[in-house]
């Protein structure tokens, strides 16, 4: 046995002897630290992004380039005073780097790159959205777009999640946020361990806005004005998750349930992919939220081109609107109707195609009536989301009178219990 291998040995003894705290953190930081990947910027899918470094240590580029078939794999490094901006064309993503100038030092065509480091990233897409990150992210081109995911602690992601989903929480006192803010977080790790594959043929876990969950990059958590009381919830319920039967159970939250919460099968036409049975719980805490009653107004022009991709006619002024409900006044349905033609829609499909052309603030849930006025279509509705699982407002009511997180996830997901992931 060689002399350094025996002062090497002797060395790692006294290192576990005498830093104990640190060598333990090491191995759970490699060996229980699963990463997860979000892909960012689903919603506007950008055709550009500018990259800059945050701090003062640079970040290593890892560029995948290909002629006839074959691999080149390209290094290079991106330092604070530096850009990388990116452009998606059909041939592949040009980078372009650079300097604190903005004059250019080198250009690339890429089938893919890659930038990891041990500091943050602040992304510009389009002039109008930042995002700032962890410096673990890949881009590739997906239908002349630039597809960016994220790889990242999932602790740290149910960290900005919950403060991406409640940016803050009014007239509370510190000891009542805590048990909110512990509420929304189990919720949140526990729809992420539920739902981590919910992407996976696009090549990444969950996307960042509220398809599955809203990520808004680490500036959500260090600004909020309760971040202390943030961080604090995340250490005190860390790995946490609601399980029925031994499986974790879909952590399903909205903004405001409009007093009654809704069943997956109201929500989703897809099979519900759970053993657990969710239940309709009337809540009577959100009655004081903005959300729990809400009217909007449209012009009838406006919907009829909102619902152009699904329309195979042009609409008259006598085309109606009819929506189809249940028991409880939840759409279930909607028509088209004229003389000659009929259009059948669920609701999800019809919210999604009003979001993207009116916006997303015009029909809040599935909970609304329709009344045709004149040129004009009024919604008047209940609840903001799906209204399915943990009713936000409804929650946060209940932590103001003294209610423990353990007992509001009781009221919202009964018949379940609370344990750690291994």
């Amino acid at each position: 046995m060689s002399k350094i291998f025996i002062i090497g040995q002797v060395f790692f003894v006294l290192l576990l002897l005498f830093t104990p705290f640190f060598s333990v953190i090491a191995v759970e930081e490699q060996n229980l630290t699963p990463k997860l990947k979000i892909g960012l910027f689903n919603l506007l899918k950008p055709q550009t992004i500018d990259i800059q470094v945050i701090g003062n240590e640079v970040v290593s580029l890892k560029i995948v380039s290909g002629n006839s078939g074959q691999r080149d794999f390209l290094a290079s490094l991106l330092s604070p005073k530096e850009v990388l901006t990116l452009v998606a064309t059909t041939r592949g993503i040009t980078c372009y780097l650079k300097n604190s100038e903005k004059q250019v030092k080198q250009r690339w065509l890429a089938k893919s790159l890659s930038i990891s480091g041990n500091n943050s990233l602040q992304l510009f897409v389009a002039n109008r959205l930042t995002r700032q990150i962890p410096a673990q992210v890949s881009f590739q081109l997906s239908k002349n777009l630039i597809q960016t995911i994220l790889s990242t602690d999932k602790e740290k992601a149910v960290g900005i999640v919950t403060a991406s989903e409640l940016s803050a929480i009014d007239n509370i006192g510190p000891k009542q946020a805590l048990e909110s803010f512990k509420t929304l977080s189990i919720v949140i790790r526990s729809y992420i361990h539920h739902e981590k594959a919910r992407h996976s043929k696009e090549g990444y876990d969950l996307c960042d806005n509220t398809h599955c969950l809203l990520y808004l990059g680490e500036e959500a958590l260090a600004s909020n004005k309760q971040q202390a009381i943030i961080e604090r919830a995340l250490v005190e319920t860390s790995k946490i998750v609601i399980r029925y039967e031994n499986e974790i159970v879909p952590g399903y939250f909205t903004a405001c349930c409009g007093g009654l919460t809704a069943l997956p099968k109201e929500v989703w036409t897809a099979e519900h992919p759970s053993s657990y049975v969710f239940q309709s719980i009337r809540c009577n805490y959100c009655q004081k939220d903005r959300f729990y009653q809400w009217e909007r107004t449209t012009k009838t022009k406006y919907l009829w081109r909102a619902l152009e991709p699904i329309l195979a006619f042009q609409p008259k002024e006598t085309t109606q609107l009819i929506a189809k409900y249940n028991q409880k006044g939840v759409v279930i349905g909607l028509l088209v109707k004229d003389r000659s033609h009929l259009v059948k829609i669920s609701p999800a499909r019809f919210r999604h195609l009003i979001g993207q052309e009116l916006g997303w603030n015009l029909v809040l849930s599935n909970f609304y009536q329709i009344t045709p006025k004149g040129q004009q279509i009024i919604f008047q509705g209940k609840g903001f989301g799906h209204n399915l699982g943990l009713c936000l407002a409804g929650a946060n009511e209940q932590a103001r009178q003294g209610v423990s997180f353990s007992e509001i996830l009781q009221f919202y997901f009964p018949n379940t219990t609370l344990s750690q992931i291994q």
